[in-house]
This record gives structure tokens, C-alpha cells and sequence, in this order.
């Protein structure tokens, strides 16, 4: 599988091909998901998925501030599960709640899905959400220059679930405030992962940066590792995986 920026076309998902595990694709309006677990669970996950999105399309309906602020927000008490969860990511990272939804979807429909199968991946993006008996290879796309394609990262078996995200400032058309190729976060869930890889690509305008932004992402509570590319050069800090080349 590949962690890629939200504006590449997805052709990395003909390599998903995770051994052991049914691969199977689920679409329900903007959601765009990869999914491979013990079966095909098409039929279920399209239904969870449509359960996940109404409540959030629904909240967001209501609260323009949710949808389009920049800035760490609160949500009321009434808000929905998924929307508090996107919002207290934002927070952690220093961004809005909207740049944890695709990470929150993928985590979402994950969980939903893990009484179906013992293992599940959920790609949604470049955000996935994991929950595997067995080490998982996840390459990094940062771009054409010197590190395409070249990049992969080794997780630890996870079966209780975890998260692994890619932001960039150069591939995406998703805002960012940075200069980063590739901004790759895991943390124990997929909405943190997503939210805080937009914080650290914001976080990268030139090679002195991507030490501290790394270290920085990484201190953060439920982060367990981060990878910053920039043209010829990346910094990675962190525990509990291998950087490997592919």
C-alpha cells in the first residue's frame, strides 16, 4: 500500500496488494476508499461508510466554523462522535478539525468493520487506518526527485488498530502553509496521523526545518513517528518502526 497526497491520481492502489488479504474498493459521494481484509466486505463497509458520513454531513451543515476554520476548535457537546474526534485532532496538531476528516472517515469505517474481519486497511487519500497480525510495508510517494518511490516504512504488527498519514505542500491541492513533499505521521489513531501530517508539512519551508518539525510532531501525545521530505533531503524521528528502502 501507499501513503500519497490527496491530488495525486491513485495509481499506487494497483501495488496494494497486502499478502493474505481481500482487497476491494468502496465509493459513497466525495469517500474514495481501498479496503482489504479476510473477505470481501463490500456490501457492509458501503453501508457503514453512508452511517459515517451522515452524521458529520449533517453537522457541518450547521457549523460553517467547523468546516472552514484553519485554527484549533471546540465542538459543542451535541456534536457527533466523529466530528469531536476530528476537532480534539485539530487541536493536538494546531490546525482546523477539517484537516483530520479523511483520517477520520478511514478510522471510522475501520473500526466499524474489525467484528467482520481480524484484519482490516483502510485506505482513504494517502490517510489509512490499520489493524493487522503482521508487519505491513506502507511506501511513501514524495514526489519525482530523489526519494520517489524509494521510500518505505515497516509497521509492527497492530491488531488493536493504528494510524499512518501522508500530507504535502507540492502535490496537493489541499491548502498548506509549508514546502514539504511529504509529510508521513503514524499515531494511534488515523484521524491524529492525518491531522497532525498537515501541521507538519506547514511546519517545512526549507532543509533547517525539517529536524524541528519532526521533532516537534513527535512530541506530541499519540504520535509515535514522523517523516519530513523536501527535495534531496528528509528527517524522520520516532519508535516502533523501520525505514526501509523499496
Amino acid at each position: 500500500m501507499m501513503a500519497k497526497p490527496e491530488s495525486i491520481t491513485r495509481f499506487y492502489r494497483q501495488w496494494m496488494k497486502p499478502k493474505g488479504l481481500t482487497v476491494f474498493h468502496v465509493i459513497d459521494q466525495q469517500s474514495d476508499l481501498l479496503i482489504a481484509a479476510d473477505k470481501d466486505l463490500t456490501e457492509k463497509a458501503t453501508k457503514i461508510l453512508r452511517e459515517v458520513r451522515q452524521p458529520l454531513e449533517e453537522y457541518v451543515e450547521k457549523d460553517d466554523v467547523f468546516l472552514t476554520t484553519l485554527e484549533p476548535y471546540e465542538t459543542p457537546k451535541d456534536a457527533p462522535a466523529i466530528a469531536g474526534a476530528m476537532a480534539e485532532a485539530g487541536r493536538t496538531a494546531g490546525v482546523g478539525p477539517m484537516a483530520a476528516v479523511a483520517g477520520a472517515v478511514a478510522e471510522a469505517l475501520g473500526r466499524a468493520l474489525l467484528p467482520y474481519t481480524k484484519e482490516v486497511i483502510v485506505e482513504n487519500g494517502g490517510d489509512i487506518f490499520l489493524a493487522t497480525r503482521v508487519k505491513r510495508v506502507v511506501g511513501v510517494y514524495a514526489g519525482e526527485g530523489h526519494f520517489h518511490s524509494r521510500l518505505g516504512i515497516e509497521l509492527p504488527p497492530c491488531p488493536n488498530g493504528f494510524g499512518i498519514a501522508t500530507s504535502s505542500s507540492t502535490l496537493s491541492v489541499s491548502l498548506s502553509l509549508g514546502k514539504a513533499d511529504a509529510g508521513t505521521v503514524m499515531a494511534e489513531t488515523a484521524t491524529l496521523a492525518d491531522a497532525c501530517a498537515t501541521a507538519l508539512c506547514n511546519r517545512v519551508k526549507e532543509h533547517k526545518d525539517l529536524k524541528p518539525a519532526v521533532e516537534w510532531c513527535v512530541s506530541l501525545p499519540g504520535v509515535k513517528g514522523a517523516l519530513a521530505v523536501l527535495q534531496n533531503a528528509l528527517a524522520v524521528e520516532g519508535e516502533g518502526f523501520q525505514l526501509i528502502p523499496l
